[in-house]
Formats: C-alpha cells, sequence, structure tokens
C-alpha cells in the first residue's frame, strides 16, 4: 500500500506551537565498512564494521529565531527536536500519525531573504546520539548511541541481552 505524507510541524521543548516544516530528511542508519581479503581469495569483500554517523535535515517555511536561539550550544549539548505529521492512503479512509524525535545540534544553511517570501532555512542536524522513528504508535527503528546503540530494529528489539550483561539499564 502507498502511503503518503499528508504533512508535519516541527516541535522543540518549551515552545508551544509546531513550525511549519516543508521537508524532513530522517537520519538513517548505513554500514560503514571496511575492506577484507578473506584467505587466499583476489577479491575484496566489504565487512560491516559499525554505522555510519547519523545525520538529518530539516527545512522550515520562513525564519524562526526560536530555532536560531538554538544553535551553537556549547559542546556535549544537544537539542531534542519532535516531528509529527501523518501519513494517508488513496485506498484507506484513514491517517495514521508518526512521530520522529531527533537529539542532535542545529547548524543553520539560511536561503536568501526576500521581502514578502516564505524565505526558508534548512537545517542540518548533526551529532546524532538518539533518534527514535514511529508509525501508528509502533517503534520502528530507536538508536542510542551513548546507551548501547540499535535499541529497535524493524519494529524488534535488538541487542537487549548483551546491554543486561554490560550492565546498561536500556
Amino acid at each position: 500500500m502507498l502511503h503518503l505524507v499528508g504533512g508535519f510541524n516541527l516541535f522543540l521543548p518549551n515552545f508551544e506551537f509546531g513550525i511549519v516544516t516543508e521537508e524532513v530528511t530522517v537520519a538513517a542508519a548505513r554500514d560503514k565498512t571496511e575492506g577484507y581479503y578473506p584467505g587466499t581469495f583476489a577479491a575484496e569483500v566489504n565487512v560491516p564494521v559499525g554505522v555510519e554517523a547519523l545525520a538529518a535535515k530539516i527545512k522550515t517555511v520562513g525564519q524562526h529565531p526560536e530555532l536560531y536561539a538554538r544553535t551553537n550550544l556549547p559542546p556535549g549539548e544537544r537539542e531534542r527536536l519532535t516531528v509529527r505529521g501523518y501519513l494517508y492512503s488513496e485506498t484507506e479512509p484513514n491517517e495514521t500519525e508518526f512521530v520522529t524525535v531527533i537529539e542532535g545540534r542545529l547548524n543553520p544553511n539560511p536561503e536568501p531573504w526576500r521581502m514578502g517570501s516564505k524565505s526558508g532555512v534548512e537545517w542540518d542536524v548533526s551529532s546524532i546520539f538518539y533518534m527514535r522513528h514511529e508509525t501508528g504508535g509502533v517503534i520502528i527503528h530507536e538508536y542510542d548511541l551513548l546507551g548501547g546503540g540499535h535499541i529497535i530494529r524493524n519494529g524488534a528489539p535488538v541487542g537487549r541481552e548483551r546491554r543486561r550483561i554490560l550492565g546498561m539499564t536500556i
């Protein structure tokens, strides 16, 4: 079934209103690989050794001083961003909520300002240590890099026993 994005807004802690958002590129875990030559085999095999740094992009409509105020944070601090929206289908009559929570650092890439135009800003979200994406109340992916990595992958818990053995509470 084809799910279409109906709309979404960006929410910040201690800010009552949703910020109109035009475009979001959600962080996705990509394999970090190293080349390996097994035995006497002449061909290289790429072996996954971890995950590349998570990054996301959010494009807002208009200028938002409340977002600019949350840039250039001291080292080690991150901002919690929540994108809330809905999906719909042309074959099903209902709408499905989706929520993405990202904890990272905002870096602005503003468009040129023009009088009377929306002149949006594309925000790079870097240094992501936590990200959760859920659709219809079901968590699809959850990463907590400080708490042991991938917590949920494709809706299923990952590494719970490993974290328990290492004394992690998650």
